[in-house]
């Protein structure tokens, strides 16, 4: 099974997790979705994380609209300070995998 596939499989699980099955968002404009989101309890989920940039600003983006942010999860952290990124900003984070796991 590639990567990708799996990443895949676990976004959509995280998606239905929080109860809904066509949530789909970019950072960008998560109102873009027509899915009322205020209320709901959501987990962000990214393939690989280096310094969480891109993920927080899902998050906050989410927040916005008055999601709640129940944690982000990463397939790969890369280390490269995306831990300490969310910590600061009061999100939980949880790596899957670090970059320490590849190089065992």
């Amino acid at each position: 099974m590639k990567i990708r596939t799996i990443v895949s499989t676990f976004a959509l699980l995280a998606i239905l997790a929080c109860g809904s099955t066509s949530f789909k968002t970019t950072w960008k404009d998560p109102s873009a979705n027509q899915i009322p989101i205020t209320g709901k309890k959501v987990v962000v989920v990214e393939d690989v994380t280096t310094t969480g940039g891109s993920a927080l600003k899902a998050a906050e983006a989410l927040k916005a609209e008055g999601a709640e942010i129940v944690r982000i999860i990463t397939i790969v952290d890369r280390l490269d300070g995306a831990a300490e990124t969310f910590e600061n900003a009061g999100f939980k984070f949880v790596p899957l995998l670090t970059l320490t796991d590849f190089r065992k």
